[in-house]
């Protein structure tokens, strides 16, 4: 599916990544092919494995806020702020990064550090 000029996936629409594929997986895969990864669950960032894949394979990463939001306050935020985003994502890309940012719940776009956790943290 194509929406403002960008093919959007979900897991389980792909061969690639089936429903229920494994974060690892989904952040190799994201990786590789050059796809932002869109996810509300910010609890991959402190999973070491899922960390360490997201800095291996150069995975770009937008974190939604969580908590009290519908998805269709979800979509309303992506389409507010699509511009932003794009121009955030692009701009990595020309440094040869990934982009790895979070949003606010008013739509602000901040920075996020993807460290690998040490192990027992």
């Amino acid at each position: 599916m194509s929406h403002f000029g960008f093919p959007f996936l979900a897991v389980g629409g792909l061969r690639e990544l089936p429903r229920g594929s494994a974060d690892v997986e989904i952040a190799r895969w994201c990786g590789e092919n050059d796809v932002v990864w869109v996810t509300l669950d910010r609890g991959i960032l402190k999973d070491r494995e899922i960390a360490a894949a997201i800095v291996a394979f150069r995975t770009s990463i937008l974190l939604l806020p969580v908590k009290g939001m519908r998805m269709r306050d979800y979509l309303s935020l992506l389409v507010s702020r699509f511009d932003r985003i794009e121009q955030a994502v692009e701009r990595e890309r020309v440094r040869g990064r990934a982009t790895r940012l979070r949003m606010t719940r008013r739509g602000g776009l901040k920075p996020i550090d993807v460290a690998v956790p040490k192990i027992g943290s």
